[in-house]
């Protein structure tokens, strides 16, 4: 995201393209409304740089190293587990797991090329798999 563009900020649209260096392949992530909403609050806010960079912070990959020190930081304040944006992204995938999401558009939200990647990024609690087979093994399903 400290790569992020103006011109990759398509509003109407509700979405971002997202320029993966690493992959070499872009992706397109879908923005909430309320996360349009504060984009749009952010970009009227902080007048545009001569680079087109959202959030501009100097050297490529400092933002985020910033931001993950910072929540890492507050956690510890807060006596919470440590939160970084790579545990923030797990919490994410396991979220949209829980809430119907299929696996294949977590990938696809996520950047995975392999759904094996997917899998293993995400954390599907015991009482998660437990409830799904309850509720859809043929010998479990409660009479209603």
């Amino acid at each position: 995201i400290e790569g992020l563009e103006r011109k990759d900020i398509r509003l109407p649209d509700g979405y971002i393209v997202i320029r993966d260096d690493k992959t070499r392949r872009d992706r397109y992530a879908p923005l909430t409304e309320y996360a349009e909403r504060l984009l749009t609050l952010y970009l009227a806010a902080v007048p545009l740089r001569g680079n087109g960079l959202v959030f501009p912070g100097g050297k490529p990959r400092t933002f985020n190293r910033w931001m993950s020190e910072r929540l890492a930081r507050l956690s510890c304040r807060l006596g919470l587990p440590r939160v970084t944006c790579h545990s923030i992204r797990h919490t994410i995938a396991t979220q949209l797991l829980r809430a119907g999401a299929g696996i294949r558009q977590v990938q696809e939200y996520l950047g995975h090329e392999r759904t094996k990647n997917t899998e293993v990024y995400t954390r599907i609690l015991t009482e998660d798999l437990k409830r799904s087979v309850e509720h859809c093994h043929p010998r479990e399903r409660r009479a209603l």
